[in-house]
């Protein structure tokens, strides 16, 4: 298995998980997306790439930051509203550690030869995702943000937070997708917007 640089990891994730006051657990998600790289042919978080040119390390910053603001915005009006911030953040960071799994290229060319034994992808990057953060020693509330924050989350109940990740993640990408979308109207006289999370 190759090494990954921890540090380099730490600095693609900030500097959004210096707002985690737990040293432990920003070391726990530093590990959990080490490992994640180290099993597949991805280096770090900038050479994964998203869509539209967006970096992972770009995609789960944003996430974490809009899930944040929205915790701020709920808060202004109702003061009393509480989520754990720790797991918030340490979530929205994660949620997509599944991704170099579900995205190597190696991954892709087997189960595209074999997606008949296989799947294609053999399994999408929420459940992957899950199996990483319970190896890397993360909460099962962490981990619940993981698994459930894309599509197969409508099979579950989501907790507080893992809802508030959901909901950031859809409007990450809705939001990009509509900037791309006007762009392109103007460009190319129309583009066709996919779900992309």
């Amino acid at each position: 298995m190759k090494s990954v640089n921890k540090s380099e990891v730490r600095e693609c994730l900030s500097p959004e998980i210096q707002n985690i006051s737990s040293k432990e657990l920003r070391e726990k998600v530093v590990s959990a997306w080490t490992m994640a790289l180290e099993q597949t042919s991805f280096d770090n978080l900038r050479s994964l790439g998203e869509h539209e040119g967006i970096s992972t390390a770009e995609h789960v910053r944003g996430v974490t930051a809009i899930a944040i603001g929205i915790v701020k915005s709920i808060k202004n009006t109702f003061p009393d509203f509480s989520v754990n911030m720790d797991t918030l953040i340490a979530g929205a960071l994660c949620h997509d550690i599944g991704k170099p799994f579900e995205y190597d290229p190696n991954n892709r060319n087997n189960w595209g030869r074999n997606k008949w034994k296989t799947g294609n992808p053999a399994l999408r990057h929420s459940v992957y995702g899950a199996h990483i953060a319970l190896n890397a020693g993360l909460s099962l509330e962490i981990v619940h943000i993981v698994g459930s924050h894309s599509v197969e989350g409508t099979y579950l109940q989501r907790s507080l937070e893992a809802a508030i990740v959901h909901y950031a993640d859809k409007i990450f990408w809705e939001v990009l997708g509509r900037v791309k979308l006007d762009k392109n109207l103007f460009q190319q006289g129309g583009i066709e917007q996919k779900e992309m999370y």
